[in-house]
């Protein structure tokens, strides 16, 4: 046990966990939890080349009182010495079954944690792990409100919706078990609150907002990879495990197993919203949402089969009479894939095919006088059938080559019927009446096929690089796009990386795209961003962890779209008196990011982020703020983690959004237009948990406040007429939002 082999370069001072990194790349499965090897454990001595892994593994432990307990060839649990198993005493031959074996509780539950890490094989991916999620306080321990605490995103605290480095919210791609996922929120009517996906079955998150390669080519500003957990990492000694969490946003029940070769994970989640949108300054009712998923998986040899279905619906009834307004909404989203995979020595291919099937029906009134009285209806349904390949080589000279492609064909009924009368604010902005009826049926094919390759230039330096080609042929768009990218990486030390990305990102409009709602019956033409990176990180030995980032964007030919300039927190926004259609020419975005973090100990972690950012709109030849645009921010994250206690907090900061004062006459409207600004955003969110062993599992007890300070963040005005004057008052975001809640883990 423990044959020979050729050791991984090791260094005096260098930190214990990237030493037992390296021998996991080496093929030695060395499994550690974050409370017994953390970043300030360095390795004093070096073990002898000339022994076993296992021996070289053991001298680096006793180091630090820590022991190895091996399971079987090649994996093993790091120990502490007072808990080390007999491993005589461990029956792991085929005949006796792990669930029957009797162990000490160490190997019971174990944890790899590292907030916001960078991925292990591109440096440019910022990582977060569940344990991360829990312990950052979002409104129902919610995964992409998480995610918005990462640098470089713009976020105002009320949707679940990102904005990655001052691109539009419509330039994300999300992956969900490598399947792509459209529009993943709840109540997407009303600026998106909530993921669509139930937190507990996700394991990790991988963020991309720079460098990503061809085969993620489909949207422009970055892609969210969220990653579901696998069921063969259950503890040993069971055959299932899973999560009961009800909390003030929703009731979730959760499952996985593995049985043979077959492993599944099952979810299903309805909502309790009332209380947390009660907090509002507005009434909005009762909205309900509810989500299912399923995945399983069959491997076999080098073949595996996954099968997953992704079912998510909403049902709205509102009425707002501080906006004048009422209405109703429902919206079904059912993603069906099959994937298979073939992985071999050297190479892996998988094929995958997927349909979606989505229905969105909405109608409501407006009857505000001054701005404007109005009705509205809508439906649309759309289907998209995929089938996609990919296939990874490694060739000579340790080149790796991926190429692969996709074929979809999109259908759509779409019907939107409105009417509406403007009084003061319409006819200042130069409208009186609109009247849309309108009825479109479009089908049509899309696709993209890629090529890249990786390359060692040297034991310093790397190329990534590729070609993609993306065609689109549903009227009127009948386009094929050619887009590059290219990254050139150098480690000068193992702990020191450099990046510098470069390349040409193209995004076609899509059928469920279409913005019908506002009287645009037709696609836009693909966009494009040429877009170039350059970053830096370093990973001192004291475990902090630096990331620089400077980038540039330059967008060409932005889709048209429509916005509500002075007030964006209605129900209706294509009925309101400031909504209008902004056409840009192009836009530009500049930005630079700092980040580092900190584990100050086994139990106290801290990150620090602050960035600048431009993010412009050329608009009849002026260069105007996009509406999301923050240039200074800065969050600042802490975590205790005390056995049983789990502490959190995140403070946010950034300087106000652009807004627009009241425009007398439409031809003010250039020069007025988000030329004014809200006064800076705070918000300090705090989380707290406590954790119950049971003999059936831990039950967690856990609160989160949103904005505890309950500052007043402004994010719009409403104009209203008193004594037959005009006066504008504040449209507040959330203000304090306490949501409690308990999971029960077995």
């Amino acid at each position: 046990m423990g044959a020979l082999a050729q050791s991984p370069q090791l260094v005096e001072g260098m930190l214990l966990r990237d030493a037992l990194e390296s021998y996991r790349a080496a093929g030695y499965e060395v499994i550690y939890s974050s409370a017994l090897v953390n970043s300030s454990q360095q390795i004093n001595s070096l073990p002898k080349p000339d022994t076993t892994f296992t021996e070289q593994i053991r001298f680096l432990l006793e180091q630090h009182q820590l022991d190895l307990t091996v399971i079987r060839e090649k994996y093993a649990f790091v120990t502490s010495i007072s808990d080390s198993i007999d491993e005589s005493s461990v029956d792991i031959s085929p005949e006796a079954p792990i669930g029957r074996t009797e162990m000490p509780s160490i190997l019971e539950e174990v944890w790899v944690s590292s907030t916001y890490r960078l991925g292990a094989k591109d440096k440019n991916i910022h990582y977060i792990d569940q344990r991360d999620f829990d312990a950052l306080p979002s409104a129902g321990r919610d995964t992409l409100r998480a995610i918005a605490t990462l640098p470089g995103i713009a976020s105002n605290g009320v949707s679940a919706n990102l904005r990655l480095r001052g691109g539009d919210q419509n330039e994300v791609l999300y992956l969900l078990d490598g399947q792509q996922i459209i529009e993943p929120f709840h109540l997407k009517n009303f600026q998106s609150l909530f993921t669509a996906i139930n937190p507990n079955v996700i394991e990790s998150a991988n963020v991309y907002a720079s460098g990503f390669s061809v085969n993620r080519g489909s949207r422009m500003s970055g892609v969210v990879d969220l990653e579901l957990h696998d069921p063969k990492q259950i503890e040993s000694g069971r055959k299932s495990s899973g999560n009961l969490d009800i909390n003030l946003v929703s009731a979730a029940l959760d499952g996985r197993g593995k049985t043979g070769k077959l492993s599944w994970l099952a979810s299903a989640r309805r909502s309790v919203i009332d209380t947390v949108l009660g907090q509002l300054d507005t009434d909005y009712g009762k909205p309900q949402f509810h989500d299912e998923l399923f995945r399983s998986t069959w491997e076999r040899g080098e073949n595996s089969i996954r099968f997953g279905l992704l079912n998510f619906a909403d049902k709205i009834a509102l009425r707002d009479e501080r906006n004048f307004e009422s209405g109703s909404s429902k919206f079904k989203y059912t993603s069906t894939w099959i994937h298979w995979l073939k992985d071999r020595a050297g190479s892996t291919t998988q094929l995958k095919l997927s349909h979606v099937d989505a229905d969105a029906d909405r109608e409501g009134e407006v009857n505000d006088p001054l701005g404007s009285t109005g009705e509205i209806e809508q439906s649309s349904n759309y289907r998209i059938s995929k089938l996609s390949f990919d296939v990874t080589k490694k060739t000579y000279h340790d080149i790796e080559l991926q190429w692969g492609g996709e074929a979809q064909y999109q259908r759509g009924q779409f019907r939107a019927e409105n009417t509406a009368v403007f009084a003061v604010l319409g006819n200042e902005l130069g409208k009186f009446e609109q009247e849309l009826q309108s009825t479109l049926s479009r089908s049509g094919l899309m696709g993209a096929a890629y090529i890249g390759a990786t390359v060692e230039l040297g034991p310093q330096w790397g190329l990534t690089t590729g070609v993609r080609h993306d065609y689109q042929d549903i009227d009127p768009i009948h386009e094929n796009v050619f887009s590059f990218r290219a990254r050139v990486s150098y480690s000068r030390t193992e702990n020191s990386h450099f990046f510098l990305d470069a390349g040409r990102y193209a995004q076609h409009q899509n059928l469920y795209e279409l913005q019908l709602d506002d009287g645009k019956a037709e696609l836009d033409a693909p966009q494009f961003a040429d877009q170039i990176s350059v970053g830096f990180t370093h990973q001192f030995q004291s475990g902090a962890l630096l990331r620089i980032d400077a980038y540039g964007r330059n967008i060409k030919d932005p889709w048209s779209r429509f916005e509500n300039i002075y007030n964006q927190w209605v129900l209706l926004p294509e009925l309101h008196a400031d909504r209008i259609e902004i056409r840009a020419t192009e836009a530009r975005i500049r930005g630079l990011e700092f980040s580092v973090r900190r584990d100050f100990s086994e139990f106290f972690t801290a990150d620090f982020s602050y960035s600048y950012s431009r993010a412009e709109d050329r608009v009849n030849n002026r260069w105007v703020n996009r509406p999301w645009h923050q240039e200074h921010s800065a969050k600042l994250g802490i975590r205790w983690d005390l056995d049983l206690w789990d502490i959190g907090a995140f403070a946010t900061y950034h300087d106000g959004w652009p807004s627009t004062g009241r425009v007398s006459m439409a031809d003010e409207l250039i020069t007025r237009l988000y030329n004014e600004q809200f006064s800076s955003f705070f918000s300090l969110d705090l989380h707290i948990g406590r954790r119950i062993p049971t003999r059936h599992g831990d039950v967690l007890l856990y609160a989160d406040v949103l904005n505890s300070t309950n500052r007043k963040n402004n994010g719009g005005y409403r104009y209203r007429e008193y004594n037959g004057d005009v006066r504008k008052t504040a449209r507040h975001l959330f203000p304090i939002v306490p949501v409690i809640g308990v999971r029960w883990r077995w």
